[in-house]
């Protein structure tokens, strides 16, 4: 048995950090008590074992929720959070997105080594899997769609690299490549067909993956973490703005802010304090430079005016552990992690 010392030796130091002497930064957030309630809960419902994100068919009138530990997806009435049917795999569901009238799900089994994890793709019409591939990647995660929908990334968080998928022929996905990326990438988005960010976890790095002339992609900038070489905390989610596509915005689950990032410029330009743990970030559909924020210890959904910067309300407290997060058109759904719970949101 080959004992990797080095990556032994970082767990061992993230412990300290996190268990016995966390940063004095980490202890820093926004005091919520004072913010307006903005939202107001409309319905909830249980869950199978660890709701983790939630993905929203506005079209069919559908969510659905991967849940780990249950290893299924749930699909849900959008209406009134009704259950419509359950979808088993062989592992722990981790991810899901929507698209068009597609559902991408991503599965693995958490082991430290290599094994398989899993892309399935779902016909949501039927609730039936059309194809399916192994991203070869370990603890593979976040799933991005290009905007011309030929491909598929999915984060692989352990090999710290990026699966790119080629979905062309939905029945018959193929791998073609990993790109190496920061240390444990956990968000993605596109900004065009042929770019690419990924907020990375544990480097706190935000790296930007471009499309080559001969169809790969390729790291192309690598920012600092960000107040290196201080605790920079960790970028866990990513979003770009609706509005003003120079701009993403990605949570720092570390260090209790959310980022606004300028493309263009390559850098982060602004930083707003939140609540503790941000998780996952949504903009609100229908609602100009509005931005949601999933507090996973604060039990609440942070409302940020991206213009202003500031934080602007909250939302009623949620389930333990807020987690998933999905928005449609006057509303949002999010996960209780910790509670097995899904709820049902609307602005007041």
């Amino acid at each position: 048995m080959i004992i990797d010392i080095r990556n032994l030796l970082k767990q061992a130091k993230r412990a300290w950090r996190i268990f016995v002497r966390p940063p004095k930064e980490s202890r820093k957030f926004a005091v919520l008590d004072t913010l307006p309630v903005v939202f107001e809960r409309v319905a909830s419902c249980s869950t199978e074992k660890q709701p983790k994100q939630v993905a929203v068919s506005e079209t069919r009138h559908l969510a659905f929720v991967s849940c780990m530990e249950g290893r299924c997806v749930q699909v849900f009435g959008l209406k009134d959070l009704r259950l419509a049917d359950t979808l088993n795999f062989d592992d722990q569901c981790v991810e899901v997105v929507v698209d068009g009238d597609l559902l991408f799900v991503t599965t693995t089994n958490f082991g430290r080594a290599v094994r398989k994890n899993m892309l399935y793709i779902v016909d949501i019409p039927t609730l039936s899997i059309v194809g399916s591939v192994n991203p070869e990647g370990n603890w593979s995660k976040v799933i991005a769609i290009a905007p011309s929908k030929d491909i598929a990334l999915v984060s692989n968080w352990h090999t710290h690299d990026v699966s790119v998928v080629d979905i062309k022929d939905i029945s018959n996905p193929r791998l073609l490549q990993r790109v190496p990326c920061g240390e444990s990438p956990r968000g993605l988005t596109f900004v065009n067909d042929n770019k690419v960010l990924a907020a990375c976890f544990y480097s706190g790095t935000i790296v930007e993956l471009t499309r080559q002339e001969g169809g790969e992609f390729a790291i192309s900038h690598k920012t600092l973490p960000f107040e290196f070489p201080k605790y920079g905390g960790n970028l866990r989610d990513i979003a770009l703005d609706p509005h003003n596509k120079d701009i993403a915005w990605v949570s720092n689950l570390g260090r209790n802010m959310a980022h606004r990032y300028s493309i263009s410029r390559k850098r982060i330009e602004g930083s707003v304090m939140v609540g503790k743990e941000p998780n996952s970030i949504r903009f609100l559909k229908g609602r100009n430079n509005t931005l949601l924020v999933s507090c996973r210890a604060s039990n609440t959904i942070v409302v940020l005016d991206t213009e202003k910067q500031t934080i602007v309300g909250k939302s009623f407290p949620t389930g333990s552990m807020p987690t998933g997060l999905e928005t449609f058109q006057g509303g949002f759904l999010t996960t209780g992690l910790n509670g097995n719970t899904l709820e049902m949101y609307y602005s007041i």
